[in-house]
Formats: structure tokens, C-alpha cells, sequence
């Protein structure tokens, strides 16, 4: 799950094609970062989901940091105007494949919720181990 942050002040502060240009270069990221078996969809608002069949836990932290430090290195100025944006994400895996779909998404939301809280712009995992955490100021590449 991925959640732009600030996103309003976005809109409020430069207008909704601004606000517009912004989710439109964070789709692209990610388009361009995904496989052609993973899936990625707009659940509301300036809130994400991507799909990784088969991926591992590491593969999926590191495809969502991939896409955090992309998009806030992409859309420090958008049309002009110094916007900064940056995203939260939270990840989670069901490695059995026993779990739904709706029980995913709602640890990922879990974990994004905790990413926003620990001061946002990071991608945290479901796990409840703090070093598990990937941190804003600590990038990892593959």
C-alpha cells in the first residue's frame, strides 16, 4: 500500500492540476518499476496498491523503496512549483498464499499507517520488528 503524503496541501496550496500532475508521475513510477505479472491500482484519493505474485518479502521492500526514493527524487518540482512530494508505504506478504486478499491489504494499511506515524516518506513491513523498517535516510538497492 502506498499513501502520498500531504497530499491536500498539494492541492490546497498549487490546485488540482498540480495535485494531478503529482499522482500522475507517481502511476508512472511505479508502472515502470512493475513486472508484467504485478498488478497496481488507485484504492481512493492519493492511496495505492501494487500486487507482487510471487515475491518475495525483501523483493517487495525493496521494489517500494525503489518507488519512494524515485518519486520523491522525480517530484521535488512539478510544473514549476517547489512541491517536495514524497510517500509512505506498508508491505505485507502471505507466504503459505492462504491468506486474502482483503486480509493483505489490510496489514499493509497497518504497516502504511505506522510509516506515516513514525514521520512518513519511509516503506515499513507488517512485521513488528522495528529494524525490519526501511527508513527514509537508509536507501537499499538491489
Amino acid at each position: 500500500m502506498f499513501d502520498l503524503d500531504h497530499f491536500k496541501i498539494v492541492n490546497d496550496t498549487y490546485g488540482h492540476s498540480v495535485g494531478d500532475a503529482v499522482l500522475k508521475q507517481f502511476c508512472d513510477i511505479v508502472a515502470g518499476v512493475l513486472r508484467s505479472t504485478d498488478l497496481f491500482g488507485r484504492m481512493g484519493g492519493e492511496e495505492f496498491a501494487v500486487l507482487l505474485p510471487a515475491a518475495s518479502i525483501e523483493v517487495a521492500l525493496l521494489r517500494a523503496e525503489r518507488i519512494r526514493l524515485t518519486f520523491a527524487d522525480e517530484c521535488r518540482f512539478v510544473r514549476g512549483h517547489r512541491v517536495n512530494a514524497t510517500v509512505s508505504g506498508g508491505v505485507s506478504v502471505s507466504a503459505e498464499g492462504g491468506q486474502t486478499l482483503d486480509a493483505l491489504l489490510e496489514e499493509a494499511d497497518v504497516a502504511l499507517y505506522r510509516a506515516k506515524a513514525e514521520g512518513r516518506n519511509r516503506v515499513v513491513r507488517t512485521s513488528e520488528n522495528l529494524s525490519d523498517a526501511v527508513a527514509s535516510d537508509v536507501p537499499r538497492v538491489a
